[in-house]
């Protein structure tokens, strides 16, 4: 795969966890959804870094 691929999935992953967070602080009640929500976000997080920064 291209290297401009990874970076166009990091990006869009990125973007991703930032729409989850705002969602997260803006409209979820339930507590075990904030839960889910801010592992996901921190996977998403993490791997679109990765990916985002990735070299080859």
């Amino acid at each position: 795969m291209p290297n401009e691929n990874f970076k166009s999935y990091g990006a869009t992953l990125l973007i991703m966890a930032g729409v989850i967070f705002l969602g997260l602080t803006f409209h979820w009640k339930f507590a075990t959804w904030q839960i889910v929500d801010w592992i996901f976000i921190i996977i998403l997080l993490f791997i679109g870094y990765i990916l985002y920064n990735y070299k080859k």
